[in-house]
């Protein structure tokens, strides 16, 4: 297998033959006869911070991905825990022309980090004392994210760091109750992963079996994260014999908690979780295939 590291997937096309053209921002191409896309929650739509009117915002201050890494260059982002979290988030700051610090309290995974990472700063220290805050200078941060997996620590940490003068700060919290209260205390954006998950709930209950939707770069093909129900048409044949439309793709299918990239002689069952890229014209001809009988 490839692999292309440091670039984001931009353009699906399909092509005459039933193969996908699928370019990157750096026009990298890369031709296949099946597209998986790998993600959970938030993949496909972005994971709003809960903030009443945030709407009015957007675009203007706050964003949801960094399409121009130009803007960003040179900004501090300070990063309080080196467990996952904190280190996939510094892996992908780093290509991106940041200028990153790592605080982590355990020696062990510092020198485990350091290993892992080109060109970010991993510093052995403890983020929940403001003495430390202090002496590293966190307070010259644009951007403070506590993520140290534990919710009173990354608001503890947070708080601090808000008072000796770091910009924006963002806390990793799995209370969604947390996540409701941080904001007084001068945290920018908590984010909750059951909160997320609640909010996607509640999307399906507003429009029936698609979970959630949002559209590629372009604005041609919708992406649909869609639950099988009983007594659909997607549920009566195999893929090969659905009257599925002709621009549309099931790129994924997740049963039992588990995906796959399904084949012709796949056939869906209730309770499955489709992912489907499908041109927007074509888009409720597909749904009513999932639509009950």
């Amino acid at each position: 297998p490839g692999f292309t590291l440091g670039e984001r997937a931009e353009t699906i096309e399909k092509q005459e033959d039933g193969s996908f053209i699928v370019t990157t921002n750096k026009g990298t191409q890369h031709q296949a006869p099946v597209v998986a896309i790998a993600g959970g929650l938030g993949s496909f739509e972005p994971r709003k911070p809960v903030i009443p009117n945030i709407h009015e915002f957007e675009d203007k201050g706050v964003a949801y991905m960094i399409k121009d890494p130009e803007v960003y260059r040179d900004k501090k982002v300070v990063i309080a825990g080196g467990g996952e979290t904190g280190l996939h988030l510094a892996m992908s700051l780093e290509r991106d022309r940041f200028d990153v610090f790592l605080l982590e309290e355990s020696e062990e995974r510092c020198n485990y980090l350091a290993r892992m990472l080109d060109s970010v700063t991993v510093i052995h220290a403890d983020a929940t004392r403001r003495a430390v805050l202090e002496e590293e200078r966190v307070g010259s941060a644009d951007v403070f994210v506590a993520c140290t997996g534990d919710d009173e620590n990354n608001i503890m940490a947070g708080v601090e760091a808000r008072e000796i003068g770091a910009k924006k700060i963002l806390a990793l919290v799995g209370r969604p109750d947390y996540a409701t209260i941080v904001g007084k205390l001068g945290i920018d954006h908590a984010v909750s992963q059951r909160d997320v998950m609640a909010r996607q709930v509640m999307g399906f209950l507003n429009m029936g079996c698609v979970i959630s939707r949002s559209s590629l770069p372009g604005g041609r093909i919708a992406v649909l994260e869609i639950e099988v129900d009983e007594h659909v048409d997607a549920t009566e044949h195999v893929l090969a014999n659905l009257p599925l439309p002709e621009k549309c793709l099931i790129a994924t299918v997740i049963r039992d908690g588990f995906s796959k990239v399904p084949g012709a002689d796949d056939r869906l069952q209730a309770g499955d979780t489709v992912i489907a890229l499908v041109e927007d014209s074509e888009s409720d001809a597909l749904l009513r295939l999932f639509s009950p009988n």
